[in-house]
């Protein structure tokens, strides 16, 4: 997985089409965690939440969904390749 410039979302858990859902994206220093809730028109923006932020090294290891911990620590492992 190639880092990028803009904000990289890295996990996301939803339950249903249509419904509020949690996602997971590195802005560069922090993991971000937002609750998104799709608007009910098709062509509005949804409505994003920020509900909890961490750095790399507290998002690895604070109680977190594993399998966004998981998806994360191949990023990091990315980001400390290349700061080597």
């Amino acid at each position: 997985m190639a880092m990028t410039v803009a904000p990289q979302i890295f996990h996301r858990r939803r339950s249903a089409p249509d419904t509020s859902y949690e996602q997971y994206r590195w802005d560069g220093e922090h993991v971000i965690c937002e609750r998104v809730t799709p608007n009910a028109t098709l062509s509005g923006a949804p409505h994003k939440e920020v509900v909890q932020e961490w750095t790399g090294e507290a998002f690895l290891v604070d109680n977190v969904d594993i399998r966004a911990k998981n998806d994360f620590s191949r990023i990091w492992k990315e980001i400390h390749a290349k700061r080597t």
